[in-house]
């Protein structure tokens, strides 16, 4: 039925878009989020790097001077050096310790953002092809309405004009239930040619003129024989 399914998509329309609306607002949401979880892990990277990078160059210059007082005979360098390394060493360690697990923390939730924010624009292309689809199946539905109610229309116009020859036929039963479905009153006695009616209810002063009865011009019954 033309109507049932314009019906159908209208509610369908409706509710894409109200659902377009929730996956937009939890896009906007994530994609917000994301830009600021980005910022933080860039935050973590700069600080650690901030503290790391001198250290290494300070590791490489020690470790090149250790390597330049190491003895070929024994394979051993200088002992202040060597200490000043593993200090060095144990340095970077801790700082790769304090930092690295945040670091870590950080990208998984930013990767989990990325991933929310990518689902989140097939979502809404998803949504707007399917507003997309309800709106032309809407626009088809109400031009196929607009053909049908023609239709019905001059359906409805030709069976008022075949009424008429079609109640001559009738009897009251078949008369009633023809006018009831082109939405006419009922009459209470069949119609036929000639006979005066009334459309909804009384019908016809048919039958009464009998024998020498007439009417005269007020309805009015009168003797022809006077």
């Amino acid at each position: 039925d033309v109507a049932v399914e314009l019906r159908h998509d209208e509610r369908a329309l409706k509710t894409d878009k109200k659902q377009l609306e929730r996956h937009h607002d939890k896009y906007e949401k994530n994609h917000t989020a994301l830009g600021k979880g980005r910022d933080k892990l860039a935050t973590l990277k700069d600080s650690e790097q901030t503290l790391l990078k001198p250290l290494d160059q300070e590791l490489q210059s020690v470790q090149q001077a250790y390597d330049a007082s190491v003895d070929p005979t024994t394979g051993q360098g200088d002992p202040t050096l060597q200490l000043e390394l593993n200090m060095l060493q144990q340095m970077e360690a801790g700082f790769k310790a304090q930092f690295d697990p945040k670091i870590a923390s950080q990208q998984a939730s930013v990767d989990a953002l990325a991933k929310s924010v990518t689902q989140g624009r097939a979502d809404i292309k998803g949504d707007r092809a399917d507003i997309k689809h309800d709106q032309a199946g809407i626009k088809h539905g109400k031009k196929a309405a607009a053909t049908n109610d023609k239709r019905v229309k001059a359906d409805r116009k030709k069976a008022f004009k075949d009424l008429k020859p079609a109640e001559y036929k009738l009897g009251l039963k078949g008369t009633n239930k023809l006018r009831h479905e082109l939405g006419l009153k009922s009459v209470d006695h069949v119609i036929r040619p000639g006979v005066p009616n009334v459309v909804g209810g009384q019908v016809g002063l048919r039958g009464a003129v009998a024998g020498r009865g007439h009417l005269d011009d007020g309805g009015r019954r009168y003797d022809a024989a006077r």
